[in-house]
């Protein structure tokens, strides 16, 4: 492959990078407002799932440590 094949493929592909990055970057625009549109629709279930959420990765981070915490205890004996 040529210097000049290289740049015209080098050049695809940055074009095809920024487009998959305007795209990526509406899409999140759109789903930012519709969750704050939900939220503000409904500020309290809104609460209780993002609550709920919070104490489900309390509860992993939790068992995770927990587990490991276990292991280096078993290892010193």
């Amino acid at each position: 492959m040529d210097k000049e094949n290289l740049q015209e493929n080098m050049n695809a592909a940055k074009e095809k990078a920024k487009d998959k990055y305007a795209e990526l970057k509406q899409t999140a625009a759109e789903k930012r407002e519709k969750a704050e549109k939900y939220i503000s629709e409904n500020p309290k279930k809104a609460a209780l799932m993002a609550a709920g959420i919070g104490a489900v990765i309390g509860l992993i981070i939790g068992c995770a440590v927990s587990k490991e915490r276990k292991i280096e205890l078993y290892d010193h004996n």
